[in-house]
């Protein structure tokens, strides 16, 4: 790394002393950092997900209890009326 940054001083005019108008970086700096950025986006995606499923389960969850609360209201009505009438009546009009 002395060699790359000797050149570029070279290179770039830069004196001895004064800072340098470049960095350096090693792959391996690169490479954690592509994971580091990789994972966050993994996460992300992953919390997205989750939201998802637990709002489409809420909707669905929501459809079915109404469905079922309905059907119990049309189904225990005619059943309430019925158990009131006399039994040969209320078969008559089947």
């Amino acid at each position: 790394m002395d060699q790359i940054s000797k050149v570029l001083r070279e290179r770039h005019h830069i004196r001895h002393g004064e800072t340098d108008g470049f960095s350096i970086r090693y792959m391996t700096q690169m490479m954690t950092a592509l994971s580091s950025t990789t994972t966050m986006m993994t996460n992300l995606l992953l919390s997205l997900a989750k939201i998802s499923l637990v709002v489409g389960g809420v909707g669905i969850m929501n459809t079915v209890l109404l469905s079922a609360s309905v059907g119990m209201i049309y189904g225990f009505y005619p059943t309430w009326k019925a158990s009131r009438m006399d039994p040969i009546v209320a078969l008559r009009y089947e």
